[in-house]
This record gives C-alpha cells, sequence and structure tokens, in this order.
C-alpha cells in the first residue's frame, strides 16, 4: 500500500468522549498498582532504547506508570492523556513518589502541542491514542531516534465479548487492523520495525454496575445503541455477576513494534 492509501484506510473512529469517559472510570481501579520493575518486557525494551538524560514521551500515559518508572531512572518524561481524572492520577502518585524529570499534561494527542522531533523516545502502550494514520506520523513527528507502539492483538475479553454477542454486537478487531496498517506505514517509509509478540492474560473484578457502564462504552464505540440493545446488555451482565461483582478475563498476544525514526522520514513526517 502507499501511503496515501493507507492515510484512506486508516481512520480514527471517534469516540473521544466515550474514550475519556471510560478512563475517567477506570482511575479508581489504576491507584495503588506498582511501578514497573526490571521483570516487566515493556519497561525494559523503553529502558535499552533510551539513556540516562533523555527526553521520553509517554502518549496515552495513564496514571503515569511508565513515565515514572523512567523518570527514576534519569529520563526526563512527559506523559500526555486525554482523562482528567487519569492524569490527576498521575500527578499524585509523582508527588508521593518523590518523582523527578516527570511532568504529566492532559489532553487529546492530536491536540496536543508539541516540539517536533523533541523527543529521543517517543512510546505508546495499550491505548487508543494512537488509533489512526494521523495519530501515528505525528508520533514518529515528534521523535528524533526512536518510537514504540504496543497494542493488544488477537484479544479476547470473556464476559465483555458474550454480553456483545448476545446483544447482536460483534467483537472489535480494530487493534489489530491498526498494527497491520503501522507495519504498511513502516514498510512504505522504508522503515524496518522490531517485533516483539508475547502472550498475555489477566483477571479482574468490577462491580455489576461498572461491568455494565464498561460494556455499553465498549459498545457505543462500535455504533448507536438501540434501546432493546442497551437492555440485552444491562441483562446479560446481570446474569454474571455474583454478589454484584463480575470476573473478567483478558488473553491476547501483545504485539510490540519498535523502530529507529531516520533523519530522511523526519524531514517528510506532517508533510503528507
Amino acid at each position: 500500500m502507499t501511503l496515501e492509501e493507507i492515510r484512506r484506510a486508516w481512520t480514527a473512529s471517534g469516540g473521544v468522549e466515550i474514550q475519556r469517559s471510560i478512563w475517567d472510570r477506570a482511575a479508581s481501579e489504576w491507584a495503588g498498582r506498582p511501578l514497573p520493575d526490571a521483570r516487566d518486557a515493556s519497561l525494559r525494551l523503553l529502558l535499552e532504547l533510551s539513556a540516562p538524560g533523555d527526553r521520553c514521551l509517554d502518549i496515552g500515559c495513564g496514571d503515569g506508570r511508565y513515565a515514572l518508572a523512567l523518570a527514576k531512572a534519569g529520563r526526563a518524561c512527559l506523559g500526555v492523556d486525554l482523562s482528567p481524572e487519569m492524569i490527576s492520577l498521575a500527578q499524585r502518585r509523582a508527588l508521593e513518589d518523590g518523582g523527578r524529570n516527570v511532568t504529566f499534561q492532559c489532553g487529546s494527542w492530536l491536540e496536543t502541542r508539541l516540539e517536533p522531533g523533541g523527543f529521543d523516545l517517543v512510546f505508546a502502550r495499550m491505548t487508543p491514542a494512537v488509533a489512526g494514520y494521523d495519530a501515528f506520523r505525528r508520533m514518529m513527528d515528534c521523535s528524533r531516534r526512536w518510537c514504540v507502539l504496543e497494542k493488544h492483538t488477537q484479544r479476547s475479553d470473556a464476559v465483555l465479548d458474550a454480553v456483545l454477542s448476545e446483544a447482536g454486537i460483534p467483537p472489535s478487531r480494530d487493534r489489530d487492523r491498526e498494527m497491520e496498517y503501522a507495519r504498511a506505514c513502516l514498510d512504505a517509509l522504508g522503515c524496518v520495525p522490531g517485533v516483539r509478540i508475547r502472550p498475555f492474560q489477566s483477571r479482574h473484578r468490577k462491580s455489576q454496575a461498572d461491568m455494565t457502564a464498561w460494556c455499553l462504552d465498549r459498545a457505543r464505540l462500535q455504533g448507536p445503541l438501540t434501546g432493546a440493545q442497551e437492555q440485552t446488555i444491562r441483562r446479560a451482565v446481570a446474569a454474571r455477576a455474583e454478589n454484584g461483582i463480575v470476573e473478567e478475563v483478558l488473553t491476547s498476544q501483545v504485539m510490540t513494534l519498535y523502530w529507529q525514526v531516520p533523519a530522511s522520514i523526519q524531514s517528510t513526517v506532517g508533510v503528507i
């Protein structure tokens, strides 16, 4: 595919306000989670690709765990996220942990004002912020050295998928397509990324109310819901709750792309 073909095909699905609502609601679940350490594959790669004193940009930083961990290792980090609650949590964590050389900024990725080529390492992991051609190219625009993009692929959420299926809504495969488009874009630019894939599974518990809101929001990201679909989703979640709690099991293949941004690409990024 040519870059123009990719640009036309790889468009973000929108839903910014829904995404903001999802992550604002999730912030309380992330409070108190420990920072990643040397056992974390994502952090190890970020440390391999950077050095003390480097400037790092975390797109869709959430609670700021990775930016804070990199700052503790001597990097100067900026985290950006569209969720005010997540940014507030990240800022509190920075104060509590005595985080230095780390700042957080609330806003949509495409609307955040940043200096082109201002960072040695730009990364986006498990975030909907980089979900279209423009967002991907802007990611590259901000880096003078390395980029890392990491997402779940072949993802299955046992409860979510079953609930949406009952409402006649198929599971989204947007993340798989996003990584395919990212690799096609890099190929068109003559850039060969490193690729790492690892299996992933997690279990987490939500209240019936939170799981219902989660399922409704995920469904609305795919399009408007009818009244009948909304009622089906509410009943399906209730049927899976035990004492007001629903346990979700997420399984996936985590795919990580990492690449160096050549000077020849830097000079053209943002023009197309």
